[in-house]
């Protein structure tokens, strides 16, 4: 019998969802119910993880999905009746958080990137506790670092089963993806660099993004990499639930510096070479990236400078970073913290 209930909202990327499903699981002896967006992929990413959400729909415009959606995250509130309301970013948790305040729930916020977004610097102002992944982080002075909650379960591939015992076999593998929409900038630079690899005896396995895979005429689930010799050096997917599993074989990660990525990362100690998103807002990537190459734990490769040359002497960087062994267990932390709350 779960002890109650607690609501979690997430705007609709990755880098919302996937923490607020980390604490979901680690608080197994609560109810967790999502309220997200109706037209993202926050709804299906929850519901894929066997999860109930309820999504609230939202606008172009900014006030009206505020009024509107306030209106209905009142209704889902009243009904759920959770003893505590977890905004991990994005607009639509900002009319969902006005309505918990509203009916006295207690609000949690967790930010994940070293530059707080605008929506969680506005709830913070209404929040009972603020949690941030990074010490110091810009926007949100009164807050406890406790890092970014890492699922404890991941979904499973079907193609992993076939993918693993080559993996085993490798002297060095490279991970790469740029995220659930891919990067085109890093795609083209990693198909450019595929002989440069095979040279090196490094095995890639490529997360494209299903708009680049599909682009190159590829169908399926996984596509080998061949040379002309006809031997295998790497794969190719569209996108990877398995990414538990990946962590474990790779030698490198070469991805972009999302906090989700960053967290991932920690969780499973992965040497990295991180390409930030330059458009992203505030430019939040460069500044977690900068984090994380201060620490030692990460080479920077910047996309103006990104090229196979530089990637090649970047990926070499990593291979020969120390990292500590020690459990990172933010989403213990977390959810520790919460729990006194409820």
């Amino acid at each position: 019998m779960p002890m109650g209930k607690i609501v979690l909202t997430c705007g609709g990327t990755g880098g919302h969802v996937y923490p607020a499903i980390a604490l979901a699981q680690e608080l197994s002896e609560y109810q967790s119910v999502f309220l997200g967006t109706t037209d993202r992929i926050d709804g299906d990413m929850v519901r894929r993880h066997g999860m109930p959400f309820y999504g609230i729909a939202s606008s172009g415009v900014p006030m009206w999905t505020v009024v509107s959606g306030g209106f209905r995250a009142l209704g889902h509130l009243r009904r759920i009746r959770p003893k505590v309301v977890i905004c991990t970013g994005g607009m639509i948790t900002f009319p969902v958080a006005i309505a918990a305040k509203l009916l006295g729930i207690p609000i949690v916020v967790l930010e994940q990137n070293m530059i707080a977004g605008r929506t969680n610097r506005l709830v913070a102002m209404i929040a009972k506790l603020v949690i941030t992944a990074f010490p110091g982080t810009m926007g949100l002075e009164k807050a406890v670092p406790l890092g970014n909650p890492v699922r404890k379960k991941f979904l499973h591939d079907r193609w992993m089963d076939q993918l693993e015992p080559i993996l085993k076999d490798q002297a060095a593998v490279i991970l790469v993806f740029g995220g659930s929409q891919g990067a085109r900038a890093l795609n083209q630079t990693v198909l450019d660099s595929i002989p440069k690899f095979a040279a090196n005896h490094w095995f890639l396995v490529h997360i494209m993004g299903d708009k680049d895979y599909r682009a190159m005429g590829y169908s399926g689930s996984i596509q080998s990499i061949v040379t002309p010799s006809e031997k295998v050096v790497g794969v190719m997917v569209p996108y990877a639930e398995s990414m538990d599993v990946l962590y474990r074989y790779a030698s490198v990660v070469v991805c972009r510096a999302g906090a989700t990525s960053i967290a991932e990362l920690l969780e499973f100690h992965s040497r990295a070479v991180l390409v930030p998103y330059p458009h992203a807002k505030d430019d939040h990537q460069t500044a977690n990236a900068a984090v994380m190459e201060r620490a030692g734990l990460s080479v920077t490769l910047k996309e103006p400078q990104l090229k196979p040359a530089t990637l090649i002497a970047s990926i070499e960087s990593a291979l020969h970073l120390q990292l500590p062994s020690s459990t990172v267990g933010a989403r213990e932390r977390v959810a520790t913290m919460i729990r006194k709350l409820l």
